[in-house]
């Protein structure tokens, strides 16, 4: 199943960059606003995957959740080398993907494992369930909308990188 996950996930990947690459010919603006608006895609998805009793509807949710979380790291990777100096790309990613690895791996567990502590006694079995979503919608909300706020400054971070 998690197998399944990489040939939905590898699409996201190239679309993301795709996507930023061509819009942002209009706007440079749209290197931030396509991963902003793939974090807030993301959520419906989690929401039929996590709640779905049917299989198809549940598989379906996850892809999707798959498909538009994934749509996000190559626009952002393109950001850090762009309003960082030459120098400093391979540090400004390497920082980039070391905060991703310790929100995604140590942050994200953590806090979801103390929401289901406290929502134990409230949902039962299911208190998993709305962990993982009250969770994953504000990160997914919180992401997107800071992403978006971002993109008035980048215009000017990117001038002044040169």
């Amino acid at each position: 199943f998690l197998g399944w996950n990489r040939f939905v996930s590898l699409p996201g990947f190239i679309l993301g960059g795709y996507f930023a690459t061509t819009f942002s010919r209009w706007d440079e603006r749209w290197q931030f606003w396509v991963p902003a608006l793939a974090c807030v895609l993301g959520v419906p998805g989690g929401v039929f995957f996590l709640f779905s009793s049917v299989p198809w509807i549940m598989f379906t949710g996850y892809f999707l959740m798959s498909f538009f979380t994934a749509m996000h790291f190559g626009p952002l990777m393109a950001i850090c080398q762009t309003v960082v100096r030459v120098r400093m790309r391979a540090v400004a990613v390497a920082v980039f993907i070391m905060m991703v690895n310790f929100i995604g791996q140590i942050v994200g567990p953590l806090g979801i494992g103390i929401m289901n502590e406290k929502m134990g006694p409230i949902y039962g079995a299911d208190a998993i369930r709305y962990s993982m979503l009250w969770f994953g919608t504000l990160v997914g909300i919180g992401a997107g909308t800071l992403m978006w706020i971002a993109a008035r400054y980048f215009p000017r971070d990117a001038e002044r990188a040169l």
